[in-house]
């Protein structure tokens, strides 16, 4: 997606669904085809911790007619309604970092419906939900769960699984007291959020935390709240920095 955002000099193309929305714009535009079956074009969304047998996986789109619409992947529905969902359980979404397909018809009618219902200034708080709700409620399409095929780890039949990529990973000699982890706020949320971070992992956090807002607060112990209004204005006023 970072190349893409460059080629395609636009913001927020961390979102599945702008990203969508330009490159499929961009090969309707300059006529581009895949080879392969006729008609039969996928997208499939893979994560760096993502490994992929390319036959295995080849072999499960094989079994779909891409001229309709599908949503495959690893389905997930949460237990309990969490802010992360705007606090719904429906609908059930794919396991990212195994890999998810959707077929070249449903690309095209998810197009159709972006330019007919553009995304608002809300925030996508977690893309592969959003984007499994958009499918769900705006065009009634909703993930086929094919979890023998999208796995989350390695086994007889996986087209693609969850690689741990940990073990790629240079510590750079980084210690607890190297890092800052900064937790945005505003004074509104103060009482009723602060003490729950504090007291869920911040306080027993062995990296340094930090709260950021728009004015200082001291109610909680052991709560680092910093008031960013005296060198930033108007830019941490919450009534002016989201837009």
């Amino acid at each position: 997606m970072a190349d893409a955002q460059r080629d395609f000099n636009h913001q927020g193309l961390w979102s599945y669904l702008p990203w969508i929305f330009l490159e499929e714009e961009q090969r309707a535009k300059s006529r581009k085809r895949i080879a392969g079956h006729a008609g039969q074009r996928w997208a499939v969304f893979l994560e760096p911790s993502t490994a992929v047998d390319p036959a295995a996986l080849e072999a499960v789109l094989a079994g779909y007619d891409a001229k309709d619409p599908w949503y495959l992947g690893r389905s997930l529905k949460d237990e309990n309604m969490v802010i992360i969902h705007h606090y719904q359980q429906e609908p059930a979404y794919p396991l990212a970092p195994a890999g998810f397909a959707i077929s070249a018809s449903l690309l095209q009618l998810l197009v159709q419906n972006l330019k007919e219902h553009p995304l608002s200034s809300g925030q996508q708080i977690e893309p592969v939900w959003e984007l499994a709700d958009r499918l769900a409620k705006k065009l009634q399409v909703k993930i086929t769960d094919r979890r023998d095929a999208f796995c989350s780890e390695r086994a007889g039949g996986c087209a693609t699984w969850v690689n741990n990529i940990d073990i790629h990973r240079s510590s750079h000699s980084l210690r607890p007291e190297s890092v800052v982890i900064a937790v945005k706020t505003v004074s509104t949320f103060h009482d009723s959020r602060v003490k729950l971070v504090q007291d869920f992992w911040a306080g027993t956090s062995p990296v340094k935390v930090l709260f950021l807002s728009n004015e200082a607060f001291g109610a909680v112990p052991g709560a680092q709240v910093v008031d960013l209004s005296p060198e930033f204005g108007d830019m941490v006023d919450p009534k002016k920095e989201s837009t």
